[in-house]
């Protein structure tokens, strides 16, 4: 009985996973990259936001317009 139920178990899960496989594959990149953040991460993140204020961090970089560049003088 307990054999059976495990054998369930285990089947469920491995079905799941395939299916998230298959569901990966048509993600996007930053879709992807959300699904490989930790829950405690993401929720770090968005209570770090909710906090300071949260800014982009991507308009911290540099563009790579050359025309957002400074020159170097």
């Amino acid at each position: 009985m307990l054999k059976g139920f495990w054998d369930r178990m285990v089947g469920r899960r491995s079905a799941a996973a395939r299916e998230h496989e298959v569901e990966r594959e048509r993600m996007t990149d930053e879709e992807r990259r959300v699904d490989d953040e930790s829950f405690e991460d993401r929720a770090a993140d968005l209570a770090v936001e909710a906090s300071l204020g949260g800014i982009n961090p991507e308009r911290l970089l540099p563009d790579d317009d050359p025309a957002h560049q400074s020159d170097g003088r």
